[in-house]
């Protein structure tokens, strides 16, 4: 604990609320904060629920070597919404800290509830937490209960000494065969937590990660600092993925010799003939029947979903120029340059005007054929 001194409690019937407590002080440097200690098991209904401020709930008395719990609260709901939780949570022996609740159950009548700070802006909560948190030194075995160490953003990360008891209790924790099936079991039946949330139902919805934050990310995840780099499937892996692949289809085809084999997957084919699996799987999309590859002939139908392949048909005006000669018009723009006319005249008369029709001596002979795009499997 930081060095400072507690002044002495003393009695004081009724607390700045009109609440029984005792009171004291902290001197920090130059900073004395007047403090107010709370019977946790209180009863009182008088307390403001609209002070925000920074408070404690502690074993015994601060100061004194106490195990603290160090919170916020602001505005909404104030110190009585954070003394009434703490203390049903605890009574019901469902609050979210099994630390403190553990102590709790020891000695239930021994915890207070200190009122450290009061009327603090809310934009400044998160650093007189913060502030108290490492005074106190509430994450601390000896000094506190608290689990996440706030920061100055008012956000919480959890302590390292916490890191570092959780990293003991699992070090070298395996699953149990039957535990891994029932894991496997219920994700096949209900799926992950996220499964099909979509849009608006997304917990990503509308949020983009700051340049920062992908900096950092990609920092991390870049070179060694890859979870997997270095490593590589073993081939058995390998076929174990392919095997459990929705997409993997098994196919049938007839070598040159008459023999017809069905080949389980396209990476299987790919193997045995020395070919990229890519490949396989797009002569699988897009031949047709009678069609060989590697020696072997599709004969039937493949069970692969066909290749559609989009063709773009440009865009043609026939013409029939002054000295008679035939003229196929592509590029409005090039030919409008070279002939000298105003591009968007030409372009009205070959969209709208009638075969028959003439533009500066040119007579269009055929309807105005459009820029489109074709399918062809």
């Amino acid at each position: 604990m930081s060095d400072a001194s507690l002044t002495p409690l003393e009695s004081k019937p009724v607390g700045p609320w009109g609440v029984p407590c005792l009171t004291g002080s902290f001197v920090i440097g130059e900073c004395v904060y007047p403090t107010y200690a709370y019977p946790l098991s209180s009863s009182s209904r008088t307390w403001p629920s609209e002070v925000a401020g920074i408070y404690s709930v502690s074993g015994v008395y601060l100061g004194n070597e106490g195990r603290n719990l160090v919170g916020k609260t602001s505005m909404e709901g104030g110190f009585r919404a954070r003394w009434l939780g703490h203390r049903s949570d605890a009574r019901q022996g469902d609050h979210g800290n099994p630390y403190f609740q553990a102590s709790f159950n020891r000695h239930p009548d021994q915890f207070v509830f200190w009122v450290l700070e009061t009327h603090i802006p809310d934009a400044d909560l998160g650093k007189r937490e913060a502030f108290w948190y490492e005074y106190l030194q509430s994450d601390k075995t000896l000094h506190g209960w608290n689990i996440q160490k706030p920061t100055d953003d008012g956000t919480c990360r959890i302590a390292d000494e916490t890191k570092e008891k959780l990293r003991q209790i699992n070090l070298g924790h395996k699953h149990t065969e039957e535990t891994k099936r029932k894991m496997s079991e219920t994700r096949q039946r209900e799926g992950t937590w996220n499964r099909g949330l979509t849009g608006p139902d997304s917990h990503r919805y509308g949020k983009k990660l700051s340049p920062e934050r992908c900096r950092q990310i990609s920092e991390r995840m870049t070179g060694e600092k890859h979870f997997g780099y270095g490593k590589q499937h073993t081939e058995e892996h390998k076929d174990k993925i392919s095997l459990n692949n929705p997409r993997r289809l098994p196919f049938r085809l007839r070598s040159v010799k008459g023999e017809i084999r069905t080949f389980e997957s396209a990476r299987v084919f790919a193997r045995e003939h020395n070919v990229t699996e890519s490949s396989v799987r797009w002569f699988l999309r897009i031949a047709s029947i009678g069609e060989t590859f590697c020696g072997w002939t599709l004969f039937e139908p493949s069970p692969y979903p066909r290749k559609v392949i989009k063709i773009r048909v440009p865009p043609a005006l026939h013409l029939q120029a002054p000295n008679g000669d035939s003229v196929v018009v592509h590029d409005i723009r090039a030919f409008c340059k070279e002939q000298g006319f105003n591009e968007g005249k030409f372009r009205h008369f070959a969209s709208k005007a009638e075969a028959g029709k003439a533009f500066n001596g040119f007579i269009k002979t055929q309807p105005y054929i459009k820029e489109s795009y074709v399918e062809r499997v």
